[in-house]
């Protein structure tokens, strides 16, 4: 995902929210630095569950991560069992983004919610920015030094001291 004029790689794990595989989801989200937990807008119960998938995700990551909450399936709304003010006031609670989306229909609302969760955890962990920086200026750095040193196919180099002869190929 670009952000920025920043790549940043993504990795998405559905762990599907079943009890019985519980113990293997915390290994997915072992190095987190953001969570987003989906639940389905026509279920009560998947809402309510979010309370322990949040407390999952502290005894893992402790505090050290950005969460959001997304609300899918409103395609289905007449159905809907979790309104989005219920949503909201949860998330605000938490003091994390809330969204809706649906899986068939939302081609731009979650690709863009993903967008704000990894500009919030670059805003809020100023590490991952100074690291941000610190590559960016090595880069350049890099760049001014090998400026000079450009060398072409099998381009010939002698190297002085072990009187021997390189290529590059």
């Amino acid at each position: 995902m670009n952000i920025k004029e920043k790549t940043y790689n993504i990795y998405l794990w559905d762990t599907i929210g079943q009890e019985r595989l519980k113990s293997l989801t915390k290994l997915f989200f072992k190095n987190a630095k953001i969570v987003i937990l989906v639940y389905d807008i026509t279920s009560k119960n998947s809402f309510k569950s979010l309370e322990n998938w949040i407390n999952d995700c502290k005894e893992v990551l402790g505090n050290t991560f950005v969460m959001g909450i997304c609300g899918n399936k409103t395609d289905l709304y007449l159905n809907e069992q979790v309104s989005e003010d219920e949503c909201r006031e949860y998330a605000e609670k938490l003091g994390c983004r809330w969204s809706l989306t649906s899986a068939k229909t939302d081609k731009v609302g979650f690709p863009k919610f993903l967008e704000e969760l990894v500009e919030d955890y670059m805003k809020f962990n100023p590490k991952e920015k100074k690291n941000e920086k610190e590559e960016k200026d090595n880069k350049e750095k890099s760049e001014k030094k090998n400026n000079n040193k450009r060398f072409s196919l099998n381009q010939e180099v002698k190297v002085k001291k072990k009187k021997k002869t390189c290529f590059f190929f």
